[in-house]
């Protein structure tokens, strides 16, 4: 099965929001992290279920998955449907947990 990755509104608007805040300091280091993590996105169209499941969202009805990239700092909150890998969240992991909760 092909699978395909899906960027949500709240998970294009996360990834808006960490390159304009790197982007004040240095253009480069907002590219390079930006690509780096639509680059380690793509690994989940050969192993969609990789990560591990998202326990703070386990009161849903969809399973979540967290998948960690850039070097531990943002985890990619996302859930697979058919052939299709929800991204909905790229949330950074210095936030409080419970936050994830409030979306």
């Amino acid at each position: 099965m092909q699978y395909k990755i899906i960027w949500l509104q709240e998970a294009n608007e996360d990834m808006d929001e960490l390159y304009n805040y790197y982007a004040e300091k240095s253009i480069n280091t907002a590219v390079r992290i930006y690509n780096g993590i639509l680059e380690e996105a793509n690994i989940l169209i050969q192993h969609p279920n990789l990560a591990a499941i998202e326990q703070l969202l386990n009161d849903f009805t969809k399973t979540y998955r967290s998948l960690v990239v850039s070097k531990g700092r943002y985890k990619l909150v996302y859930t697979v449907e058919s052939s299709n890998i929800y991204i909905v969240r790229v949330w950074n992991c210095k936030q409080e947990p419970e936050k994830l909760l409030k979306g």
